[in-house]
């Protein structure tokens, strides 16, 4: 995956002088790393609301990814990307794999189940299974 992130090269003299330039690169690199922990914070924020306002229930992944969405305020121009990046934090914080009834991440802070009844949960809020 890539960004791509736009600044203008300075000129002096009718000359483009470098110095300046790659700091001037290297300023819209800055503003748009902080741009994306920003968002990333606002996503975990709606996240978290979206999970409190509908409380035990499993969400399926593109409803989760569109609610949140909304919630954000995304414009059409930019929902199904913001949509997106709301699904790609949910599987970053899932279970991941799981191989021979082994989750790739058991504490995570999400469980996805596929299928019918399916959607994302988060963990916390799943019953506890009995103890034998």
């Amino acid at each position: 995956m890539s960004v791509r992130i736009t600044f203008e090269a300075v000129e002096v003299d009718n000359q483009i002088d470098q110095a300046a330039s790659e700091a001037a690169a290297s300023a819209a690199i800055a503003r748009a790393i902080a741009d994306r922990t920003n968002y990333r914070e606002q996503i975990v924020t709606a996240v978290a609301a979206l999970f409190e306002q509908f409380k035990g229930q499993a969400i399926k992944m593109p409803t989760l990814g569109a609610m949140v969405a909304t919630a954000l305020n995304a414009q059409p121009e930019n929902h199904s990307l913001v949509a997106d990046r709301v699904q790609e934090y949910v599987r970053a914080n899932s279970q991941g794999k799981t191989v021979d009834n082994v989750q790739e991440r058991p504490n995570s802070l999400f469980f996805v189940q596929k299928g019918a009844g399916g959607g994302v949960r988060l963990r916390a809020d799943m019953p506890a299974k009995p103890t034998e």
